[in-house]
């Protein structure tokens, strides 16, 4: 049996130090959007495998036949490198960028994404997708992100308070746990090792709750677009 299992993980080697991490849900439930795993696979620098790749040759053998279990799959390099200061003023960058990308697959006829945006989501995101100006995704480069970033910045504030609005399991409280961080901070680690540096800068305060302004100013967002009747 490949890997190393444990009472939800499963460890796959793949080449050289990367492995190919399954998550198990004995829920059934997926704790990623549609549309974000494969957006993942593209982002990935050194190996790829395909984002619906089966775990379940590495399940245990004993499980039961009735169980239902959902996988997860994401890449993970052994040894994660430390980020710099230098990088960590990077990531938003990319990270808002790839947020509108996801919104943008989300936005596009795809059966596999149908239903997942709402009315007044799809009505705020066809916006920026009939925009003519809006960055394709692909590889950019830090500078052209950035230059995209201040000439196109109005297409950038919502999927932050998109992204926002989709990691908080309790509305009412408008603040961002550490709990419910965990299933966006293990799904890039793999991609970017600033992840966990950058939520902890989100928080400045300490107080272990990433309140909506807090990260909105993370990412960039002026204060007066930061509005609270964008979580929809």
């Amino acid at each position: 049996m490949p890997g190393s299992t444990q009472s939800n993980q499963i460890r796959i080697p793949l080449n050289g130090s990367w492995h190919l991490i399954c998550s198990l849900n004995t829920r059934g439930n997926a704790v990623v959007p549609p549309g974000l795993m494969a957006t993942l696979w593209r982002l990935g620098r050194e190996e790829t495998v395909s984002p619906r790749a089966s775990c379940s040759e590495g399940l245990p053998e004993d499980r039961s036949k009735t169980q239902r279990l959902t996988s997860i799959c994401f890449l993970l390099k052994t040894a994660i490198p430390a980020c710099t200061d230098f990088e960590v003023t990077q990531f938003p960058l990319r990270m808002r960028d790839w947020l509108k990308n996801i919104l943008m697959q989300l936005y596009e006829p795809n059966p596999e994404h149908g239903g997942y945006l709402n009315e007044k989501q799809r009505n705020k995101v066809k916006k920026i997708y009939l925009d003519e100006k809006r960055l394709l995704a692909g590889d950019h480069s830090i500078d052209l992100l950035l230059r995209d970033f201040k000439k196109n910045y109005h297409m950038y504030v919502y999927p932050v308070h998109w992204q926002f609005s989709e990691l908080d399991q309790h509305p009412m409280d408008r603040v961002l746990t550490h709990s419910e961080l965990a299933p966006l901070r293990a799904s890039l680690v793999p991609m970017e090792h600033c992840i966990t540096r950058f939520f902890d800068e989100c928080d400045p305060n300490k107080d272990k709750h990433i309140t909506l302004k807090e990260w909105g100013h993370c990412f960039g967002i002026k204060e007066e677009d930061i509005d609270e009747n964008l979580l929809f």
